[in-house]
């Protein structure tokens, strides 16, 4: 079988979806260098847009080809680049043409979230949405999904996309990087982590009075990474003056390494989320022998297991308390920290990037 990989996400900021896609190219790179990989050829199809941070793949070609950017060129020029091979589509959308003429096409789809929360994203992104979903989920060759939860979400919705869709988990941090959290370093800091983008979606306004709650009462210190935007003017809630100094926002982070010295430091991570299909920071913190405290949410119950202490997102005191067991609790730190880098070792990029070679051409032979 030949792939091509659709290369959009090599023009895009670096968010959850393009950080599974990037984990899932380097894990393919890797198959193909032990000789482990299924395929005849594979190559990356980006638009002539300049790339953001390319990978460096020694036996992944990435070739720039025709004159549109963004959705314009998925839609337009990325099909007729790709031919009748395989099109992988990492993230979400698919070219709607491909679709319709049944050229073979593969997509993982992370979710249905403007379905569940539509209130959480704009107009324009929610109609395009609506208008090539189902398309994609009818007519895609082979989908992905990155949870059994999601899986079984997406099924009850789209009950003739189930027999099409397989499973890939996400892993965490990079391979390489997740495995030094086997030997955890001691902490040099002693504060609270939460990493993520701040959204309605994600329990920004929880996270935040939680914060709040426990640097007052616990003197908590607080360290969110991620995009937060002008978060306080977004919510209810005004960071008051007598917490500031004592919750900090980093920013985005996309050094892999030094988000790991992050989790690393941290004395828990909190990730209150209303919705997550595969969250990535629970098993990045794992991986680092950071203690989880998380949504008690389906596809985090999936992923996480025992290795987590679960909160109800809904109910900002159930957060609050949920941290404060784990910072006064030492035996519990512990015992969250052993049993999250026992689970970690479970989720691998390069053990998902093999399942999806394999269902590729399992699909390919059919």
């Amino acid at each position: 079988m030949n792939l091509s990989i659709n290369g959009r996400f090599l023009t895009q900021q670096v968010t959850g979806v393009q950080r599974v896609a990037r984990e899932l190219v380097n894990g393919i790179n890797e198959l193909i260098e032990e000789g482990a990989a299924p395929t005849q050829s594979v190559q990356i199809l980006a638009p002539k847009s300049p790339l953001i941070d390319p990978p460096r793949l020694s036996h992944i070609p990435i070739h720039q080809v025709g004159h549109l950017g963004g959705h314009a060129w998925e839609q337009w020029e990325l099909s007729k680049a790709a031919g009748n091979e395989m099109l992988l589509c990492l993230g979400n959308t698919a070219p709607a043409l491909r679709l319709m003429a049944n050229q073979p096409t593969a997509v993982m789809v992370h979710d249905l979230s403007f379905q569940y929360f539509p209130q959480a994203y704009g107009l324009a992104f929610r109609t395009a949405y609506k208008t090539l979903m189902p398309l994609i989920l009818a007519r895609s060759s082979v989908l992905f999904a990155v949870s059994e939860a999601e899986r079984t979400k997406i099924s009850e919705r789209y009950s003739k996309a189930a027999r099409r869709m397989r499973v890939i988990e996400n892993g965490g941090l990079p391979d390489h990087i997740a495995d030094i959290g086997t030997n955890p370093r001691p902490r040099t800091e002693d504060y609270a982590l939460y990493v993520g983008t701040l959204s309605k979606l994600k329990n920004a306004q929880g996270l935040l009075k939680t914060a709040v709650s426990l640097v007052r009462q616990e003197g908590v210190k607080f360290k969110i990474v991620g995009s937060s935007g002008s978060v306080f003017s977004q919510f209810d809630i005004q960071c008051p003056e007598d917490v500031k100094r004592n919750i900090e926002f980093v920013g985005q982070v996309n050094d892999p390494n030094e988000l790991a010295r992050f989790y690393q430091d941290a004395v828990c991570l909190v990730f209150p989320s209303h919705y997550e299909s595969s969250g990535l920071p629970p098993m990045e913190a794992m991986s680092q022998g950071c203690p989880v405290i998380c949504s008690d949410i389906p596809a985090l119950r999936e992923r996480c297991a025992d290795a987590a202490v679960y909160c109800d997102p809904i109910v900002p005191e159930s957060i609050t308390e949920a941290v404060r067991k784990v910072i006064h609790d030492g035996e519990l730190r512990s015992q969250m920290s052993r049993r999250g880098v026992e689970r970690a070792r479970h989720y691998r990029w390069k053990t998902g990037a093999a399942k999806l070679l394999n269902y590729l051409n399992e699909t390919a032979a059919l």
